[in-house]
């Protein structure tokens, strides 16, 4: 679509990284915001799935981030932000359903992902098994997909790691920054 101006590379990466600060400050936010109510069995707090996670689908980079009132937030690499919700199943497991919309070659689309994670303690990974379907909004199915994908804890990082790569962000070769 053109808007009658030209964005660059520099400003696209900027508003990549703006709508990650943005999602990020949004997942701090529901995180700290207290909750009312009793503490119940099947609270999340330590669950070990909340938190942020780097997925890789068929080469396709996106972070997903569990927070421990059940919500879920996604960004994927393509510019798409989900929203939805987890709950767990098990002490190290737990089901995520969240949606987005894209354009699909000119119709407007849902797309809802379901999936299943498996948490592994020993290697603090994720295992995905996942189904995507993409709608009209009139109902019709577009696509599906089914599949399964890895997932790994997004570190934590200071700033003295700037300009290394994080792991699962970049799926090619990583270029070393010119000084």
């Amino acid at each position: 679509m053109d808007f009658g101006f030209r964005v660059s590379r520099i400003d696209s990466i900027r508003l990549v990284a703006s709508a990650a600060l943005f999602s990020l400050l949004l997942a701090i936010t529901l995180t700290a915001t207290p909750q009312v109510g009793a503490q119940d069995a099947e609270s999340t707090v330590d669950h070990p799935l909340v938190g942020s996670w780097i997925i890789v689908a068929d080469g396709v980079p996106s972070i997903v981030s569990l927070s421990s009132d059940g919500l879920v937030s996604d960004i994927e690499a393509t510019g798409e932000v989900g929203l939805g919700s987890w709950a767990a199943t098990s002490p190290t497991s737990g089901n995520v359903t969240f949606g987005f919309f894209i354009d699909f070659h000119g119709t407007p689309a849902a797309v809802v992902i379901r999936a299943s994670l498996d948490y592994d303690e020993s290697s603090d990974s994720v295992s995905a098994t996942y189904s995507v379907t993409g709608q009209t909004l009139e109902g019709s199915v577009l696509f599906t997909e089914t599949g399964v994908a890895d997932a790994t804890k997004f570190p934590a990082e200071g700033p003295e790691s700037g300009g290394a790569a994080i792991p699962g962000l970049i799926v090619g070769t990583v270029a070393t920054p010119e000084s």
